[in-house]
């Protein structure tokens, strides 16, 4: 497998394979057909020339036996099949010790955790950052995933006052690797891209979200990578990404 490498100049490129939720019976037939949507787009993108996927199960509600096993199976499986991309792993329920079990025994990369530190309100009530779970289970269980976080993720609200800095010292404090940062908008992304990479001029700043073709070099002007997903699906076709989009973003991207 392709691991991601975080100690050299390149900008990071980061897509995201959103995975049929895992709810319900899953048979044979439906385990083929999901991995084969897998298998199919993780080659897409690596085709396109990013340089590494989530695999990202959006079974809703926490991790469950059957979550875990699915992804943990189809991330070894993908891995075997395309060694030219590398591979993360994600999960809905936002977990730390699950999302990191899948990487562990699928020999994942990297993953991403999107409540790492404080508390956050989202649609499901509130969620614990999961930071200081995250570090003594990685370091336990000698996990060699790197470990992308999110800083204030747009789909929830921070409760409580701590500052974008101070939850990215924590963050950084308790082993992230990489910082992933998303405003409610575009504006608001670069503004708290730059805020961080202020304060913390070594960190990996990855923009999480609003990147497009048009806007990507300013958003390496500052940020040190880009999570790139829905804008890059295919217009024909709603089970693929398109590898013409994803392409033409690299054009822009590595000029």
């Amino acid at each position: 497998m392709t691991t991601l490498q975080l100690n050299t100049e390149r900008k990071l490129l980061l897509g995201a394979i959103h995975l049929p939720s895992f709810l319900g019976a899953v048979d044979r037939s439906r385990f083929e057909a999901i991995q084969a949507y897998a298998l199919r787009n993780a080659r897409i993108f690596a085709e396109g020339g990013f340089d590494g996927v989530f695999l990202q199960d959006q079974t809703e509600g926490p991790s469950t036996a059957q979550s875990i096993a699915m992804l943990s199976a189809l991330t070894r499986y993908v891995s075997s099949q395309v060694d030219s991309i590398a591979l993360g792993s994600q999960m809905e329920c936002d977990e730390a010790e699950p999302i990191l079990a899948v990487a562990h025994a699928s020999a994942a990369s990297f993953v991403r955790i999107k409540a790492y530190v404080g508390t956050m309100i989202k649609d499901r009530g509130l969620v614990q950052g999961q930071c200081h779970t995250a570090y003594s289970y990685k370091k336990t269980q000698g996990i060699e995933a790197l470990i992308f976080a999110d800083i204030f993720d747009r789909c929830g609200v921070p409760l409580g006052d701590l500052s974008l800095v101070q939850a990215a010292k924590f963050a950084l404090q308790k082993g992230a690797d990489g910082l992933v940062i998303t405003g409610k908008d575009y504006e608001q992304t670069l503004e708290m891209l730059s805020e961080v990479k202020k304060a913390f001029p070594q960190a990996k700043a990855i923009c999480g979200g609003s990147v497009t073709k048009q806007n990507i070099q300013e958003v390496f002007s500052i940020a040190d990578g880009a999570i790139v997903s829905s804008s890059l699906k295919s217009d024909t076709d709603s089970e693929s990404w398109s590898v013409v989009k994803i392409k033409d973003l690299v054009a822009h991207a590595r000029r």
